[in-house]
């Protein structure tokens, strides 16, 4: 919790400072195909009438990051 915007500020450049310390480049695991596919078939799974209850299904394996 912080009590300040200043607080807030300092501790993200803080961490960004960290973070870019020990950089690595993104890489991507899935082609834009199948990142696009997987998208689509999501849109067309909460599109459909029945959707609600469901999950969207994206799964926890943050598509397309290593």
């Amino acid at each position: 919790m912080f009590c300040s915007l200043d607080d807030l500020k300092a501790a993200l450049e803080n961490w960004a400072k960290v973070w870019n310390h020990d950089a690595r480049p993104f890489k991507w695991t899935k082609t834009a195909d199948q990142i696009l596919d997987r998208v689509c078939r999501c849109c067309s799974r909460i599109s459909e009438p029945d959707h609600r209850g469901h999950s969207i299904g994206l799964g926890s394996d943050r598509e397309g990051v290593a």
